[in-house]
């Protein structure tokens, strides 16, 4: 993919990928869409290369902004809801103070 590929290609930010049946589709919020404003479903995904901040589907090439990062209550609350049964002797206070001493997990969103 050149410079040139994805100089009028719209933005794809806050985005993931998301399996649909057999094959991957991206979730994200589009700007530069010639009909598309918001959140939207891209068709399949063809090729993508993240790191190089792009992908091509179907019917469209896209640039890669920010991918979704799942907010920390969201981590916190799976563990929670999971330790239980995966791991019935886990320190849920600990885990949660771990969390929030570890620099390198995620930060709080909104």
């Amino acid at each position: 993919m050149t410079p040139e590929d994805l100089a009028d290609a719209p933005l794809l930010d806050d985005y993931y990928v998301l399996p649909h049946g057999d094959v991957a589709v991206l979730f994200g919020n589009v700007s530069g869409h010639p009909t598309l404003r918001g959140y939207i479903t891209t068709s399949r995904v063809t090729a993508m290369d993240a790191e190089a901040g792009w992908a091509e589907t179907l019917n469209r090439t896209y640039r890669l902004g920010s991918p979704y990062v799942k907010p920390r209550q969201t981590y916190l609350e799976e563990l929670i809801a999971t330790a239980p049964s995966v791991a019935p002797d886990i320190d849920i206070e600990a885990a949660k103070r771990a969390w929030e001493d570890d620099p390198s997990l995620p930060p709080w969103r909104p």
